[in-house]
């Protein structure tokens, strides 16, 4: 049987990954206004001064920094769509618009706005115009998401495309070939995950109830995290040059230990099984991102391509490695302290040292906070999640240098600005994980790498990142 990557996965086709300028600013913009706008308010408004950080920014925080995940992918697959251009257009203004308005609105909902209660039959949620507001854009924006993936799938959508080649100026191109399969399997799993998560918004947030079993959430954010690691763990093989045939069974393993993973948070949930059930299944994804790492070696195959390809490639070598550490970390947590389905080490728990027990009341004056980093579970979780945040945001700038490098800066004259990004790029998720590491060991300052070296290069990457796509579109406009 020919390779996925041979024959082209759906309908007999690959996909031909380009870089979307526009998008690309969009998905910085989303983070910036995730990581160093709404998580520094929460560390030096709350957690520095020994106040409880509120939910719904830790929320925000979590939420704005994965969606600019999201939002990157789509500026991979938007050059080769033959996008309408209303279409194209409308897109482009959602990304944009997105970030800003849902912040603003969670934020005025949570804080100052004046709630109303509204039963629809299944509970009784507390709603606000905001908040209804920030729901819609909710639906907009994956509507928009889903249909662009489902595009690279090779699904076709009447009234969105066009027959004729629609092209942007604004987009850049490479020969790297992605399996439209691939984006079936990323968009199927990107909207389960995107349900779950409508589905604890209005049965628990939107009815100020403590989300019962607390498994929903990590069921919502693992499903949605492996269906990104997919796409950046073929991408990363194929813009390194490995092997096709090697590239089909890293996919065939990532997507097999997906769909049991899914089933087997199904049968955590749902027939309340031990924690073993959806780990055992994302060990294999583990594997799956161990085969990366090798690739990104060399091992499987390599096709050195630009005067930058050795630095950026071992830039990549350096923060796929920390993943594997941080990934590690979760399945430890899960089959030592999250066993059962309705146990949590996030939050807060009164009288218990390791802090693991329900998901709290998340009302106003009940909400305890999150547990304290050291020495308890929660440094780990933190660790964990935070580092792989980082690093996945890392890993696909690194990729956009590496695919696009050799062709953005020398139209920029700036040929060697490329190695400085691929040095602050891996250090900032390095400082990062010290500073987890030290808080969860009680080391005077602990916090410190984070808070005052990772925060401001992630910060300053972004910046410098923006800039360079606002100068990159003047150019290749004229």
């Amino acid at each position: 049987m020919n390779s996925i990557v041979a024959t082209g996965g759906v309908n007999g086709k690959n996909i031909k990954i380009g870089l979307s300028i526009p998008v690309f600013i969009a998905s910085l913009l989303t983070l910036f206004i995730g990581a160093p706008v709404l998580g520094l308010i929460g560390v030096w408004a709350f957690l520095l001064r020994g106040e409880i950080n509120p939910l719904f920014l830790k929320n925000l925080h979590g939420y704005l920094s994965w969606l600019a995940v999201i939002i990157m992918i789509s500026s991979l697959i938007i050059p080769s769509l033959n996008l309408k251009p209303l279409f194209r257009k409308t897109a482009i203004v959602i990304f944009f618009l997105f970030a800003p308005l849902y912040s603003l609105f969670a934020t005025l909902h949570f804080t100052v706005a004046e709630k109303w209660s509204l039963n629809l039959g299944f509970g009784e949620l507390f709603v606000s115009a905001y908040g209804i507001g920030a729901f819609l854009l909710d639906i907009l924006l994956y509507a928009v998401i889903f249909l662009i993936s489902l595009l690279a799938a090779g699904i076709k959508i009447p009234f969105l495309t066009s027959d004729s080649q629609q092209s942007s100026k604004y987009d850049l191109r490479s020969e790297i070939q992605i399996p439209r399969i691939v984006f079936l399997v990323y968009a199927i799993f990107v909207l389960i995950a995107f349900i779950v998560g409508l589905y604890n918004m209005l049965m628990f947030y939107a009815q100020l109830k403590p989300v019962s079993p607390a498994a929903l959430v990590s069921f919502h954010s693992h499903i949605g995290i492996f269906a990104m690691g997919i796409v950046m763990g073929v991408l990363t093989l194929k813009a390194v040059g490995a092997a096709d045939s090697k590239i089909t069974i890293g996919f065939r393993v990532a997507a097999a230990s997906l769909i049991l993973t899914f089933f087997g948070f199904l049968g955590f949930i749902v027939l309340d099984l031990q924690s073993g059930a959806w780990i055992g299944p994302a060990k294999f994804f583990f594997l799956f991102m161990v085969f990366v790492w090798l690739g990104v070696w060399g091992i499987w195959g390599i096709k050195p391509s630009g005067y930058h390809f050795t630095f950026v490639r071992t830039a990549l070598i350096f923060t796929w490695a920390l993943l594997l550490l941080t990934t590690s970390l979760g399945p430890w947590v899960g089959m030592m302290y999250v066993e059962e389905r309705d146990l949590t080490v996030t939050f807060y728990q009164e009288d218990q040292e390791l802090h693991i027990g329900p998901f709290p009341d998340p009302r106003p004056g009940y909400y305890p906070g999150t547990a304290p980093d050291r020495g308890t579970p929660r440094g780990l979780e933190d660790f964990h999640l935070s580092v792989g945040g980082w690093l996945f945001v890392a890993n696909f700038w690194l990729l956009a240098l590496l695919i696009f490098g050799d062709r953005i800066f020398p139209l920029l004259k700036k040929p060697n600005l490329i190695f400085f990004l691929s040095v602050i790029i891996a250090q900032a998720p390095f400082l990062n994980a010290i500073g987890r590491t030290g808080t969860y060991l009680g080391w005077p300052h602990g916090p410190g790498p984070l808070i005052l070296a990772a925060h401001p290069i992630k910060t300053f990457t972004i910046v410098l990142l923006t800039v360079i796509g606002i100068v990159l579109l003047k150019k290749l406009k004229k």
